[in-house]
């Protein structure tokens, strides 16, 4: 294929996205059938197609709506190469620089906190609007000062807010493989009078508790993940609760202000 100069020229019709897995994929030549783009420093996936280099959310965004995005994209978990359709939508650049998480310069552990030790409250709160820094005040610990951040990013920042509390939540899915023959946490096969049904447990104060039969692993997997949500999202000190779990589904860590048990579908046992 010839090189181009402007991503205008680049033709599409040699890929396909799926827009609920967010993968892009060759049709053509000898990567066909394979992925497109290789993970860059910054996080994002990125190609370079007849000598172009195109970020692939932007290549997906163009094969989905049939024309280049004119903002940025703004990945809405902050999960850069996640390009599903649902976690991608256009942003400016502000509104995309408030959506990422603490800096790596930051040495408190939250977002919009810093370390004052010659104050009386040590802990201070500030948030950046329109360019300006605005400070939210100061407060005897790290956890108060990071509510304060939180309650103001939510209220300026709105859908584009990168809270303490959602990069908390987040935390625990890191994608791993699960070390069973079912591939689901908290999840066994058992076989009952000649019928597979799947088994769902989980440990609690290193006590085992039963949580019943299911027809198929992912309402079993589903039945785990109720049994491991904690009731509230609480601070102790060194973790969040949503952190002393692994879960089978992303969703429902990357919620913004997290769930109540009744959001959470309920399976049927058997």
């Amino acid at each position: 294929m010839p090189k181009i100069k402007n991503q205008d020229d680049i033709d599409v019709s040699r890929f396909s996205y799926d827009p609920d897995t967010g993968v892009v994929t060759w049709l053509d030549g000898q990567c066909k059938g394979k992925a497109v783009g290789t993970k860059t420093e910054r996080g994002y996936l990125a190609a370079t197609i007849q000598g172009k280099g195109v970020l692939v959310h932007r290549l997906a965004w163009r094969i989905h709506y049939g024309k280049w995005p004119e903002q940025i994209i703004d990945h809405k978990d902050g999960v850069k190469d996640r390009n599903v359709l649902d976690n991608m939508r256009l942003a400016t650049d502000q509104q995309n620089k408030w959506n990422i998480g603490k800096p790596v310069t930051n040495t408190t552990g939250f977002k919009g906190v810093t370390f004052d030790a010659k104050r009386a409250k040590p802990w201070r709160a500030m948030i950046k609007q329109d360019g300006k820094t605005r400070h939210l005040g100061s407060y005897n610990t790290a956890e108060e000062a990071a509510a304060a951040y939180d309650r103001a990013a939510n209220e300026l920042h709105e859908d584009h807010a990168q809270t303490n509390r959602m990069q908390r939540v987040a935390r625990p899915f890191v994608e791993k493989k699960v070390q069973n023959a079912t591939g689901k946490i908290g999840v066994t096969r058992a076989m009952v009078r000649g019928l597979e049904l799947f088994q769902a447990s989980i440990t609690d104060d290193g006590k085992r508790r039963y949580l019943g039969r299911y027809l198929t692993k992912e309402d079993a997997a589903m039945a785990y993940d109720r049994a491991a949500w904690p009731k509230e999202i609480a601070y102790t000190g060194t973790t969040w609760a949503s952190e002393r779990r692994r879960y089978n589904e992303p969703f429902w860590a990357l919620a913004r202000l997290g769930f109540d048990e009744a959001d959470f579908p309920v399976p049927v046992r058997v």
